[in-house]
């Protein structure tokens, strides 16, 4: 039996649909080549250790925990991730001590899928570390179980494009199917920095629905709609003409109350420097932004992003979803 199993998922970005989905609503979503990286190895202990390059590092006993590096306020990060360690544990029917390490291409909060990646990969390695391959099922189950414990009520886009990679159109009820696109989908991602609760944010748009059905029951309409063209567009490659989507998916974004003025600023800013569209991808509030660009205005895109504050990150498709490499040493 192996020592140790390292398994990686990749971040996503939401090209369209964001907080529809929950709704019933359809979304495409794109995995990117930034991943998290988590390390799993036996612990002589029943006890959890689980550290992580954000700087915290904690001891887990039953739910006791004891911060070893960075205090108390690692609990909240650390968490979770135990909870997906010893999910997969007991839906395995193991008893074991763990050592969890996480390092993390993907910055937190931000709409990127940090945290379904961080699970799935965690869960993929742990049950790889005693000798079994978790199936589809399997692995969104447990994750979704940890993400709950984030997110209150996620819609599991997120780890339907951590486990598979890829390009994929999204629905909570019907479940995905891949989408292929006949051309590359470049994007600027641009950060702003500002950390935000998703769940917040849900039950925001929830008060919004509530309070708004008829006007709710419009924009869902209207975002099927744009779901329905853009994968039309992605077949035929059509890069402007998403673009224009792109656009159209902001303003839903901006009626239901979860843009950002930082995130607003970065939108404005990277259309002036050429790109084809842009939007808040994922919750909204703060954390990220995407680009749609073509090769020419790639870079002065890049660069007008960080000149406004943000931080610009290139992104591509990344075809792999989890994978997971057992060693012996």
């Amino acid at each position: 039996m192996a020592k140790r199993a390292i398994a990686s998922a990749p971040g996503k970005t939401i090209l369209f649909g964001e907080h529809f989905v929950v709704y019933g609503s359809p979304s495409i979503v794109m995995a990117i080549s930034r991943r998290v990286y988590v390390a799993v190895e036996k612990y002589e202990a029943e006890e959890v250790i689980v550290e992580s390059d954000l700087g915290y590092t904690g001891l887990f006993t039953g739910d006791i925990y004891k911060p070893l590096i960075g205090g108390l306020d690692g609990e909240f990060i650390l968490k979770p991730i135990y909870i997906a360690a010893i999910k997969t544990l007991k839906f395995l029917s193991i008893n074991s001590g763990l050592k969890i390490s996480i390092n993390s291409e993907i910055p937190i909060a931000s709409g990127l899928g940090s945290s379904a990646s961080t699970f799935v990969a965690t869960i993929a390695a742990t049950a790889h570390l005693f000798g079994y391959s978790l199936n589809y099922r399997e692995l969104f189950n447990l994750s979704l179980e940890a993400e709950e414990y984030v997110h209150g009520t996620p819609s599991g886009v997120d780890q339907t494009i951590a486990i598979n990679g890829g390009l994929v159109e999204y629905n909570r009820f019907s479940g995905f199917e891949k989408i292929k696109s006949s051309v590359d989908i470049p994007l600027i991602i641009g950060n702003t920095g500002i950390l935000r609760s998703t769940g917040k944010l849900v039950a925001k748009v929830r008060k919004f629905a509530e309070e708004n059905p008829n006007t709710m029951e419009s924009l869902l309409l209207q975002i099927g709609e744009i779901v329905g063209e853009a994968k039309n567009l992605l077949v035929k490659g059509d890069l402007e003409g998403l673009g224009i989507l792109m656009d159209r998916n902001q303003e839903l974004l901006r009626i239901i109350g979860v843009s950002h003025e930082k995130l607003e600023e970065l939108i404005l800013t990277a259309k002036r420097a050429g790109a084809l569209g842009a939007k808040l991808t994922g919750a909204g509030g703060g954390g990220c932004m995407i680009a749609l660009v073509t090769d020419k205005v790639r870079s002065s895109v890049a660069k007008a992003i960080e000149d406004a504050g943000g931080k610009s990150l290139p992104a591509n498709i990344s075809i792999s979803g989890v994978e997971v490499k057992l060693y012996n040493n």
